[in-house]
């Protein structure tokens, strides 16, 4: 689409105004838009992920030096000057720090929206068991530390039932696997 100001470049910003129940759309490029006053940020075409990371992160100079992936020795250090993590480790071996970084840019260290559609409905129904496996020890945990230890209980026998179920699934789908 063109822009609707210029009519040459490509439109790659869209503006929307609401007055009551009136929209209007405008779909600008670059220039026209940062011409127009209409937005009052910044354009830049692309955002460095190296320039983002260093602003999140509140480690120590010491700690980021310190701290070492256990895999592929990447420090906290690398990974501000570059935006990525080295291995699959570093997760791992970062999690302390990883952690309060998440919590901080979504609000949560888990993953609370949807699932995407499993290929296989026995695959979908063992990840929604382990799902409520882990909220079913983290309320227990809750319960321990409220000192509602009957509550506490009835948790660690549903807890154990779903361990059960899963332990029996992953036995059973390792003997039809093997033609068993």
């Amino acid at each position: 689409m063109l822009c609707q100001k210029c009519q040459k470049n490509v439109a790659t910003i869209r503006i929307v105004n609401v007055n009551g129940n009136h929209k209007e759309e405008k779909f600008l490029c670059e220039e026209c838009a940062a011409q127009s006053g209409e937005l009052k940020l910044p354009f830049t075409s692309t955002v460095a992920l190296s320039d983002f990371w260093p602003k999140l992160f509140t480690a120590s100079e010491s700690q980021t030096e310190s701290i070492r992936c256990s895999a592929c020795g990447w420090t906290l250090q690398d990974m501000e000057k570059t935006g990525y993590w080295g291995c699959s480790q570093c997760y791992s071996d970062f999690a302390s720090t990883i952690r309060p970084l998440l919590a901080r840019i979504h609000g949560a260290t888990q993953h609370k929206g949807k699932v995407p559609d499993m290929p296989q409905k026995a695959s979908n129904q063992r990840y929604v068991a382990m799902k409520k496996l882990d909220e079913l020890r983290q309320k227990m945990s809750v319960a321990i530390k409220e000192e509602n230890f009957e509550q506490a209980a009835k948790l660690r026998d549903q807890i154990k039932l779903y361990e059960t179920k899963l332990s029996s699934d992953s036995v059973s789908k390792e003997g039809s696997a093997n033609g068993k």
